[in-house]
């Protein structure tokens, strides 16, 4: 029990995940999906500039602020997700296992209780957390200091978004590490505060029951796959979010997989078959013996199975003022106490018409 219970805190360097679509101000694209380096990186075999270090640390339902390391309070609030259909962790492969009880690894975890974890900010906090020391290991994104806001950075120059009011538009995510969970898309007006409080109350909801796994930004390199999306025990109440599809190892190692080598089965039922795993970042632990636990060409076989994105659909309110908006992509986590995110610009235009034949 006291291993199964430390492996969900265990800190972890490098990557981890970041919206792919539509383009963000991080600079991440559908082509460089799961390789934690951006539109100026070479290729994977460079030192990563981290655009998928864009997260909050130490975030916990129920707490009034993240932080940074450890448990965010005393009292975390108990879970709303208690159906093991939807939990993608803990799952009841320990003895004796009851939801939301002490059994429960994951109960106080940021997707046991979808949109209550507070955050540092709606669109990441560079390396996680405020403080100079880097937050569960990961650090910031090269070029930038530890505690820089997503808020901050700068729009993409010649690059512009167009939603009409009433369309149905495509996003996109990756990741390096499976931290479990489940997501959610929001929209905020620019001429507001883009505070977490604003993105919330413009939560989108799924345009259809199915997402894609996508390898590169070929369209005609995607399957379909069943989606599990929940509105029931989320915040704000009623918001629409999606459980993560892909389950991490199964084994002792609490999900991460030993050696770089996951056993079977999952911890869930994989979307398509072989699609599971912990992700690249698994190589980046250290062996009892010192040195990493992959070889080279195992962990860049790792990185090129986790080259894919998430697609969904989403769809843009009919009645939503036209004016220039900022997307924030929320995943919230279930193994560790982690929300992620990252925010794209968007411009909504008026809706569509129809044209006569």
């Amino acid at each position: 029990m006291r291993f199964a219970s430390s492996s969900v805190l265990l800190p972890f360097v490098g990557g981890h995940g970041e919206m792919t679509n539509p383009p963000t101000r991080i600079l991440s694209t559908l082509d460089r999906a799961g390789s934690c380096r951006g539109v100026g990186a070479k290729d994977d075999t460079t030192v990563a500039d981290g655009i998928c270090r864009w997260f909050n640390q130490g975030c916990q339902p129920g707490c009034s602020e993240c932080t940074d390391f450890g448990p965010a309070c005393k009292t975390p609030m108990k879970p709303t997700i208690l159906n093991k259909s939807l939990m993608t962790w803990n799952r009841g492969n320990l003895p004796f296992f009851i939801p939301g009880t002490v059994t429960d690894l994951t109960r106080h975890m940021p997707w046991r209780s979808p949109g209550f974890a507070p955050v540092f900010s709606p669109c990441g906090i560079a390396g996680g957390g405020t403080t100079r020391f880097p937050a569960n290991g990961a650090l910031a994104p090269a070029t930038l200091k530890e505690g820089f806001d997503g808020r901050d950075m700068p729009p993409l120059k010649d690059v512009e978004t167009i939603w009409p009011a009433g369309s149905v538009q495509e996003v996109a995510w990756a990741m390096a590490a499976n931290h479990g969970g489940g997501y959610a898309y929001r929209l905020c007006p620019k001429s507001s505060k883009l505070t977490e409080e604003c993105f919330q109350s413009g939560h989108l909801r799924f345009a259809s029951d199915q997402s894609w796994i996508q390898y590169g930004s070929d369209k005609s390199n995607r399957t379909a796959i069943p989606a599990h999306r929940v509105s029931v025990g989320t915040n704000p109440k009623g918001s629409q979010w999606t459980k993560h599809p892909v389950p991490a190892c199964g084994d002792t190692s609490g999900g991460v997989g030993l050696g770089g080598h996951c056993k079977e089965p999952p911890m869930f039922e994989p979307p398509l078959p072989g699609l599971f795993g912990y992700g690249s970042a698994m190589c980046a632990l250290l062996s009892p013996q010192g040195g990493r636990t992959c070889s080279k060409e195992r962990e860049q076989s790792i990185r090129d199975k986790f080259r894919f994105n998430i697609i969904d659909t989403v769809e843009v309110p009919a009645n939503l003022p036209i004016g220039d908006y900022m997307v924030s992509f929320r995943w919230d986590c279930e193994q560790t106490p982690q929300v992620w995110a990252q925010c794209a610009d968007i411009t909504v235009t008026a809706p569509q018409t129809p044209e006569l034949v």
